[in-house]
């Protein structure tokens, strides 16, 4: 058993020593490649080659190699400026590490496994023409006078960049960029981090933070395979393509995440502040000045003002020229009352179907809206629904309908807001209970039976005493308060016009068993005024309704009411032609 032990003690211990040798024979390899190639990697070389291959002038401070560790180090390299880019470095390194891959011993060319960039300062120049764009057509491999040098990976520490274009006031900083850069199909594909980008316009001071992407650059195409950021601490997603992004930028992205309206309201100046938070899906392309987007904006809870909504989602396109838009959602009517100052307070929840189409400056809205449960004030209503659209700055409802008043009611509304006088509303009430209807009296009047009605009205709705119209109204089964109950169920008929606050009769019969009312004249808020009627009765049906029941005969009342309706002044004659009494 010793034996086995020792065995295995001096195989290990071989291994290790082969090992080590190994591992000092490719360090003394490398070492004599760095030597051997180090005329190559001198200050005046690399000034030279860098100068030469971004056509820009390179000065490099100090070049130090370190033979043993096959690395180099570049310290305080600078990228001059071109004509007319200001007189600051467009690029400062402050320290740069080259190490060499021992894959350069069977290569015929030096390969630079990794190159890491700290303390980097990048600044990129534009101009309203399209601004100064950076040469990004990078090969596998450059040429060192007579050393061909292959790149493996380069990263970035500490990193900065600047974009200005004063010509559209536009400027961009990136800072505590960490980033990853391979050369790939002469191109650059990237990993990176920044802990900030600020974008500053005339519209104000934007940032976000938290960035991740990753992507593939090359001369004037940024291909983003994933971008995440966050802005007012929600997160967004990108990923897409960018053409031209350093100058006239035109965009393919798809873009996921949330967007606080809060802080969109406080930067639009929106009519009226607004709160929730906003889930995006959308599709964005074109240049910066003409874009277009497609996709679906939802928001669980929403709130614009007075208007407090739920589960909004809008789907659609969109561009500065044109929108086609379908939006939905469901509204609290309460808070909405409120804040437009309504007559009655409402509650109900209104459920809001749309379409919204054309150039923002003239858009054409259609759409319905439909409430279950509708209360304003004393008066209650179900299934409340208008279907209608919005164009040429006219609100136009065509269909509205609910059951309300015990009965049901269709209509239709049509309002041009800059020309109120001239707004129309028509509906038809069908079967409504009378007794219902006591709810808009100040009072119980004692009326029972079923009303018809039909009516045209056209006015001011902030100023419904002043509307005019016509109507007729159809009563079925209807019965009189106290004692005149006693007649039974009969009927009324009643047409007219309405002027402002004044109702002209033109007739009004009504019918019951034994007896006959017409009403003519004008009715208005103190009172009648001219109320001309005329009854007739036959006494042998009327009379035993009271107990009077030897009675036989006709009679008739004729006569005009004038003055307040708390104090009325009738002026009349009756006759009766014969009177018969048994007994």
């Amino acid at each position: 058993m010793g034996k086995i032990s020792e065995w295995i003690r001096r195989r290990w211990i071989g291994c290790l020593v082969a090992a080590a040798a190994l591992f000092a024979g490719l360090m003394l390899a490398a070492a004599v490649l760095l030597r051997a190639y180090a005329p190559a990697l001198s200050r005046e070389r690399l000034e030279s080659a860098l100068t030469a291959g971004l056509g820009r002038p390179v000065r490099i401070e100090r070049v130090t190699l370190s033979l043993w560790l096959a690395r180099a180090v570049i310290e305080n390299l600078r990228v001059e400026p071109g004509p007319g880019e200001g007189a600051e470095p467009v690029l400062r390194i402050g320290r740069t590490e080259v190490r060499v891959g021992i894959s350069s011993l069977w290569r015929r060319q030096i390969v630079l496994s990794t190159i890491r960039l700290q303390d980097v300062g990048l600044r990129v120049a534009g101009s309203g023409r399209g601004g100064s764009v950076p040469p990004l057509d990078i090969p596998e491999t450059v040429d060192l006078g007579p050393v061909t040098v292959r790149i493996g990976a380069v990263r970035i520490g500490r990193g900065e960049v600047v974009y200005r274009d004063d010509a559209r006031g536009l400027g961009v900083e990136a800072r505590g960029l960490e980033a990853a850069l391979r050369p790939a199909r002469r191109g650059v594909d990237l990993d990176l981090r920044l802990s900030s980008l600020s974008v500053r316009a005339a519209g104000g001071l934007e940032t976000i933070t938290g960035i991740q992407a990753s992507g593939w650059l090359h001369r004037d195409l940024l291909s983003v395979r994933s971008l995440a950021v966050r802005w007012q601490d929600r997160p967004i997603r990108v990923m897409g393509e960018i053409r031209h992004p350093f100058a006239a930028a035109e965009v393919g992205l798809r873009i996921e995440g949330e967007v606080d309206l809060a802080q969109v309201s406080r930067r639009l100046e929106t009519p009226w502040p607004l709160a929730g938070v906003a889930e995006v899906k959308a599709d964005v392309r074109g240049p910066l000045n003409a874009l277009h987007a497609s996709g679906q904006v939802s928001v669980p809870r929403l709130a614009a003002g007075p208007v407090q909504a739920q589960d909004v989602v809008v789907r659609g396109r969109g561009s500065q020229a044109d929108l086609g838009l379908r939006i939905g959602g469901k509204v609290d009517l309460a808070p909405l009352a409120g804040g437009l100052n309504a007559p009655w307070p409402l509650t109900g929840l209104a459920a809001v179907d749309a379409e919204v189409r054309g150039a923002p400056a003239a858009l054409r809205i259609a759409g319905s809206v439909g409430v279950p449960r509708l209360a304003a004030g004393p008066i209650r209503a179900q299934d409340v629904s208008a279907r209608g659209t919005w164009s040429d700055n006219v609100l136009d409802l065509t269909q509205i309908s609910a059951r309300i008043f015990e009965g049901t009611l269709d209509g239709s509304f049509r309002m041009p807001p800059d020309r109120l006088a001239e707004t129309r509303a028509a509906f038809v009430l069908r079967r409504a209970s009378v007794a219902a209807l006591e709810t808009l009296a100040p009072g119980p009047l004692g009326f029972r039976g079923t009303l018809d009605l039909k009516a045209d009205l056209e006015g001011d709705p902030r100023r419904p005493e002043n509307a005019r119209g016509r109507f007729r109204l159809t009563a079925n089964q209807l019965t009189l308060p106290g004692d005149l109950n006693r007649l039974g169920a009969g009927t009324l008929t009643a047409a007219g016009t309405l002027h402002g606050a004044i109702a002209v009769l033109d007739e009004a019969v009504g019918r019951w068993a034994g007896g006959r009312v017409r009403v003519s004249g004008r009715l208005d808020a103190g009172g009648p005024a001219g109320l001309r009627f005329a009854a007739d009765a036959d006494l042998g049906v009327v009379a035993p309704l009271w107990n009077l029941r030897d009675f036989a005969g006709h009679a008739a009342v004729t006569g005009e009411v004038d003055g307040r309706w708390a104090e009325p002044e009738l002026t009349g004659q009756a006759r009766a032609a014969p009177v018969t009494v048994a007994g």
